[in-house]
This record gives C-alpha cells, structure tokens and sequence, in this order.
C-alpha cells in the first residue's frame, strides 16, 4: 500500500516536472539575467497587445448591442404606427359604411318623394295641384348630387320657367352651370354661369359663379377671358374666398 503510494507521489512530481520544462522551453538554457529581462518584457508585450484586443473587441460588442437595442426599438414604434394605421383604416371603413348607408337611406327618401308627388299628380284632376317651388327645386337637386345630371338639368330648367323670380333662382341658375361643368360641356356652362350675374347681380352665388366659370374659359383657351374674370373677383371682393382661390388660379396659370 504504502509502495502504491509512493509511486503516485513520484509520477505527480514527473508530472510537474515535464509541465515546467514545457513552460520554459522557450528560454535558453543558458540564458543570462538580460535575456530573462527581454523574455519577460516581450511576455508583457504581448499580454498588453492581447489586452487592447479584448478591449476593442468588448467596445464593438456593446456598439453591436446599442444598434441592436436600437433596431428593436425601431421595429417596437413600427409596429405600433402599423398597429394605429391598421386602426384608423378600419375606423374610416365604418365611417364609409356609416356614410353609404346614409346615401342609401337618402337615396330610398327621395324615391318615396318621387313615389309621393307622383300619386298626388296622378290622383289629382287637371290643373288643381302643381308641387311647390321648393320641391321642384329639391328634386333637381336631389339628382345632382346622386350624378344625374341629365334629369337635374330638365329639373332646373322647368323651375327657372316657373320660378325663376323665388328666392332659390340664383341657386338654379348656379347649378345649371355645375351640371354643364360635370358634363365636361364648356361652352353651356360658361352661358349658364354668367347668366346668375346678368339675372341675379345682388346674389351670394355670383362672386363663385363667375370663379367657376374660369373653369370652363381655361378649358377653351380663352385666357384673356380667365385672367379678367379672375382679376374681376380679387377687386371686388378681395377679403373673400372665392378672392383667395382666384389668387391661387392666378399664380397657377399666368405667374412666369
């Protein structure tokens, strides 16, 4: 037992012996005090050269975890716009359902108007009901805005026949000169328009009739005409809205 031991013992210290001989192989064997210096300093070169390695290393590795950091922060606000986006989207497409149905629920009024003077003109003997100013009117308008322009032209027509003397003639006439612009028919809505002027001079729709109709005189080429009209609206109501579009027309086609 005790041989065992002492066999142990002498191969731990062969052991350390070759682990010493193997540290200090790269020494001279012969070696003076000052190659021992050198090899010491060349040691600790090195050892600050590795040092300075690690360092750099370690400040790349954080700027790696910054631009990290910053791309997932980046990538957190993305989708929290997407997610707001994404919110927004669905809130305007219920509005639109909000508004289509709506449109529908105007859309099934008026034909129950139609329906409605309909039975009373059919109902009614020759001569003793005719509808009123305002629902002749309305019924024009009511085609307007759905895009009939064809139905809303005849409607304003047989109310200025009618009644072009009321209070809504000016309007009537405006919307003519809308319908002919829809139309794309230039020439019949530069006649309409400037027909509110000529037959209703004191009416709030002459200063955007006129600014309308440029609309129409540009598409013509009838810049002469355009540049006056619009000049026409600045000084005779230069605090007005239709004053500041007109200014806005004028830089847009005849500023150099």
């Amino acid at each position: 037992m005790k041989r065992k031991q002492q066999n142990e013992k002498n191969l731990a210290i062969g052991y350390w012996l070759v682990a010493m001989n193997f540290c200090s192989c790269s020494i001279p064997m012969f070696a003076t005090r000052d190659d021992l210096l050198q090899f010491h300093q060349i040691q600790s070169v090195d050892f600050t050269e590795i040092k300075k390695d690690i360092s750099s290393i370690q400040e790349k590795q954080e700027e790696m975890f910054k631009r990290q950091a910053a791309l997932f922060q980046e990538l957190k606000e993305l989708n929290l716009s997407l997610s707001t986006l994404k919110e927004k989207v669905e809130a305007n497409r219920e509005r639109l359902a909000l508004i289509s149905q709506r449109i529908d629920d105007l859309d099934a009024g008026f034909n129950q108007q139609w329906k409605s003077l309909a039975k009373r003109l059919e109902l009614a003997p020759p001569g003793s009901i005719e509808p009123k100013p305002s629902e002749l009117y309305q019924l024009a308008y009511n085609d307007y805005i759905r895009g009939k322009y064809d139905l809303a032209i005849l409607g304003f027509d047989n109310y200025l026949k009618q009644y072009s003397e009321t209070e809504l003639g000016a309007s009537a006439q405006y919307f003519l000169g809308e319908c002919y612009l829809a139309k794309k028919e230039w020439e019949k809505a530069v006649f309409e328009y400037s027909k509110v002027s000529t037959r209703y001079p004191q009416s709030d729709k002459v200063l955007m009739a006129e600014l309308k109709k440029t609309i129409a005189l540009k598409e013509l080429n009838r810049d002469e005409e355009t540049k006056k009209t619009l000049e026409w609206i600045v000084s005779t109501a230069p605090n007005s809205l239709e004053a500041v579009l007109a200014r806005e027309k004028l830089k847009q086609w005849f500023s150099q």
